[in-house]
C-alpha cells in the first residue's frame, strides 16, 4: 500500500506537506484517483497534519475550498465562545485529518457520500486508532459539516446517520455520593480555602478540568439570591446556579484573592493551574479521606460520576433570563432542593457541621492566659 506524499525513499513528517511531489508521488496520486491502489492513513502516533488556525486556512485554500467555506470555518473556530483553547486545537487537528483524506481521495468536500465517510472510518481502524479516537474525530468533522450547512455552504453531511464507533466500557471508577461527601467534608476540615474551591467546582458542575482552569473571576456572580458560575464548554456558554454551600466556598476563596481580575484558579505565582496538578490534588485528598482505590480517583472520575449519577445535575439560567430554570426548556422550574446536586451539597454541609461539633466536643478546654495569683503565707 502507498501513502500519499510518500515514496520508498522519503517520508514526510507532516502528512499535509506543501512540498511538491516528485514523479513517484505524482504517479501515486494518479493511481489513487483512478482507484487502482488503496489508501491508508499514516500510522497511529503520526503528527497531526494541521496545527493552528492559520495552517487550517492555508490548507483550505490549498485544496481549492470555496472562499465562503474558508471564511465560515475560520470565523467559527476563532470566535466561538464555547471553545476552550484545547478544544479549538483538537477541532483543527481532527478537521485537518479529514482534509488530508479528501486530498488523498481527490474528493470534493460538498460531494462526498456516506460511503466515503465509512471508508474514512475503516482507514482509521486499519491505522490502529481506538474506537474513542475514531468516534471523536467523526463527531468533530460532522459538527463542522453541520455548521457549514447552517451557513449555506453545503447541503449534506456525509457523516449524518452514521453508526459511530463504540468505545469499550469505561474503566473510569465510579465515585458514590457518600464518597464525594467524604472528600468534600475532609477538604473543609483540613484543606485551604483554595483547595476547597477547586473541589466544590468540580463536583457542582461535573464539567471537564479544561473548562474549569479557564474560569475567570468575573464569571462568578450573584443574582436573585443565587451564586451563578458561567462556564464555556464545547457546545456553548452555560450559566450554572450553584448550591449555596459551593457558592459560599467560592465567594470566600475569591475574597482571599481580593477580587483581582484574571483566572479564578491559579498557582501562587499567578500561572494557570494544569490538569495533572488537579488530578494529584484529588488523589491526595481521596487517600486522606479513606476512599477505596484512591489511586484511581481523578478529576475525570468525578466528572464521570456526576454525569452518570445526576441526570439533572445543575439548574441553569436560560440565556436572556435571570430566573432559575432547569436545563430542559419548557419544564416548570423546580425548587433548588429538587436538584440532585443541591441534595448532595446539603449532605456535605450537614457532614461538615457534624464533624465540627465532634471536633469541638473532644478538643481540650482552652488554657487560661491569666497569671496565677502570688502565694501568700
Amino acid at each position: 500500500m502507498v501513502k500519499v506524499g510518500e515514496n520508498s525513499n522519503q517520508r514526510q513528517t507532516r502528512p499535509f506537506s506543501t512540498i511538491p511531489l516528485d514523479e513517484h508521488g505524482q504517479e501515486d496520486l494518479r493511481l489513487l484517483a483512478q482507484g487502482e491502489i488503496p489508501i491508508i492513513l499514516p500510522p497511529k502516533g503520526t503528527q497531526a497534519p494541521i496545527h493552528g488556525i492559520d495552517e487550517l486556512a492555508m490548507a483550505l485554500k490549498w485544496i481549492y475550498m470555496p472562499e465562503q467555506v474558508r471564511m465560515v470555518t475560520v470565523v467559527w473556530l476563532s470566535s466561538h465562545q464555547g471553545f476552550s483553547s484545547d478544544n479549538r486545537n483538537r477541532y483543527i487537528n481532527e478537521i485537518g485529518w479529514w482534509l488530508w483524506w479528501l486530498r488523498a481521495r481527490y474528493a470534493e468536500f460538498d460531494r462526498v457520500s456516506a460511503l466515503e465517510a465509512d471508508l474514512f472510518d475503516a482507514a482509521m481502524r486499519a491505522a490502529g486508532l481506538s474506537a474513542s479516537t475514531r468516534r471523536g474525530r467523526i463527531t468533530v468533522v460532522s459538527s463542522w459539516y453541520n455548521h457549514l450547512i447552517g451557513a449555506g455552504c453545503t447541503v449534506s453531511n456525509p457523516f449524518d446517520g452514521m453508526t459511530r464507533p463504540k468505545p469499550p466500557a469505561s474503566s473510569v471508577p465510579h465515585i458514590t455520593d457518600d464518597q464525594l461527601v467524604g472528600i468534600l467534608a475532609h477538604a473543609a476540615m483540613h484543606e485551604s480555602i483554595g483547595v476547597q474551591a477547586i473541589l466544590v467546582t468540580l463536583v457542582a458542575t461535573g464539567f471537564p478540568v479544561s473548562s474549569l482552569t479557564e474560569i475567570r473571576v468575573q464569571r462568578l456572580t450573584r443574582n436573585d439570591g443565587h451564586w451563578i458560575l458561567r462556564l464555556s464548554i464545547t457546545d456553548g456558554s452555560h450559566a450554572i446556579i450553584l448550591p449555596s454551600y459551593a457558592g459560599q466556598v467560592l465567594h470566600a476563596y475569591r475574597a482571599t484573592r481580593r477580587n483581582k481580575p484574571g483566572l479564578l484558579f491559579t498557582t501562587r505565582s499567578g500561572a494557570p493551574l494544569q490538569p495533572p496538578y488537579i488530578n494529584q490534588l484529588v488523589r491526595r485528598i481521596a487517600r486522606a479521606a479513606g476512599i477505596d482505590n484512591a489511586e484511581r480517583v481523578s478529576a475525570q472520575a468525578i466528572q464521570h460520576s456526576i454525569s452518570t449519577s445526576h441526570s439533572q445535575k445543575t439548574i441553569r439560567t436560560r440565556p436572556g433570563h435571570s430566573s432559575a430554570v432547569t436545563a430542559q426548556p419548557g419544564l416548570p422550574s423546580p425548587p433548588p432542593y429538587r436538584c440532585p446536586t443541591y441534595r448532595l451539597y446539603q449532605q456535605v454541609a450537614a457532614e461538615v457541621a457534624r464533624r465540627q461539633r465532634r471536633q469541638h466536643s473532644i478538643s481540650p478546654p482552652p488554657v487560661s492566659r491569666r497569671s496565677p495569683k502570688p502565694y501568700r503565707s
